[in-house]
């Protein structure tokens, strides 16, 4: 399958310049820094809640058009202090600071 997902009023698609400045105008709003924000941002998210969702990778590899897992598979890889942050959730980890 092929196309946009994102159209304009008039049917075409959005471009990616348009984009890109329509999230860096809103970065002082929500105190993002704009040295931190690109439309790619937006397909990690995706891959993100995709796969916390679903953890069907193969899937979302799919919809990502990778043609490797491995290279999906970077996309769902989180963070260290993600992983502290759900380990205390599961009470697998102790919290010294409270």
């Amino acid at each position: 399958m092929r196309g946009s997902i994102f159209v304009t009023r008039s049917g075409q698609a959005v471009r990616r310049q348009n984009v890109w400045a329509d999230m860096k105008s809103v970065c002082a709003e929500a105190g993002v820094l704009p040295s931190k924000v690109y439309p790619h941002n937006l397909r990690h998210l995706f891959a993100k809640i995709f796969y916390e969702r679903d953890h069907d990778l193969v899937r979302l590899a799919d919809y990502l058009g990778h043609s490797s897992v491995e290279t999906t598979r970077r996309y769902t890889i989180i963070s260290s202090r993600e992983a502290c942050r759900r380990q205390l959730e599961l009470g697998l980890l102790i919290d010294r600071e409270n």
